[in-house]
């Protein structure tokens, strides 16, 4: 459980976060990252692969990197017991690759930075707004499926950053947690966490759509937010077991203050 590489910062520009709600990565190592108000955009950065840092190579830390930290103790090891490794001499401060928005503790920095930001993804149809980005689910093919609040909620994004497919339009208040199941089908959350006159009366249900977008089940009542058989309390992602059950988590904060203000769980 050694740190190999840190990069980010907190801020708006490319490169940095700000309030990183969810991150993914697809079968070639590529990550997402998803941000949720104010930061309402999402990420690619492509692996480009591992690469040890060389002791002693490179520059020198600038002057604004932060000193190493001291060495951790050495452990003894148990009688009979093989000596633990140690750990290798930090390499030096190595360059963000993301525009410059990478601070790296030069101290526990022990890989080069093993990804690429991709600028200008995804790119958004006309007439479509960015809002609080959720979750991804990557494809292996390249492309990820993406939800946010926007409409639609739920875009699948090609590894270009076009949309090339969209579900849920019309049908979702407040987008919060995306998952599918062994046959393709969508399963989404819909949670209005706040007291907000336009969704008075929605939500707190979940979804699921096939894969061309027609609803198939509904879960929840519209409005109700309740600890019950058949309503949720807010329903904010889900997960399909080995089953084949889908596990949905249930509760936010905040909530309304109609919503039942306990009964957290997870429901199968």
């Amino acid at each position: 459980m050694k740190v190999l590489y840190q990069f980010g910062s907190s801020g708006k520009e490319p490169g940095q976060f700000r309030n990183t709600h969810h991150i993914a990565v697809d079968s070639k190592g590529n990550l997402y990252t998803a941000e949720v108000n104010p930061g309402s955009r999402v990420q690619r950065f492509r692996f480009t692969g591992l690469a040890q840092v060389a002791v002693g190579s490179g520059a020198p830390p600038p002057a604004t990197a932060k000193p190493a930290p001291p060495a951790a103790p050495q452990t003894t090891a148990a009688p009979g017991a093989p000596a633990p490794s140690p750990l290798p001499p930090p390499g030096p401060y190595q360059g963000s690759g993301v525009q410059g928005s990478a601070r790296v503790d030069p101290g526990r920095s022990l890989m080069h930075n093993p990804y690429t930001m991709v600028e200008n993804w995804p790119t958004l149809n006309p007439g479509m707004k960015w809002g609080a980005a959720i979750n991804f689910i990557p494809d292996n093919e390249g492309g990820t499926w993406m939800l946010f609040r926007s409409e639609p909620p739920i875009v699948k994004l090609s590894a270009e950053g076009k949309i090339t497919a969209s579900l849920g339009a019309g049908v979702i208040t407040t987008a919060h947690g995306l998952c599918r199941d062994s046959d393709g089908n969508f399963w989404a959350g819909d949670n209005p966490f706040s007291d907000n006159p336009a969704t008075r009366g929605k939500g707190f249900q979940v979804f699921k759509f096939s894969p061309d977008g027609k609803i198939l089940l509904t879960l929840g009542q519209a409005g109700v937010a309740r600890a019950s058989d058949s309503t949720f309390v807010g329903p904010t992602s889900c997960v399909q077991l080995p089953g084949g059950d889908i596990l949905i988590a249930d509760g936010h904060w905040p909530r309304p203050a109609s919503a039942q203000q306990a009964g957290d769980r997870l429901g199968r």
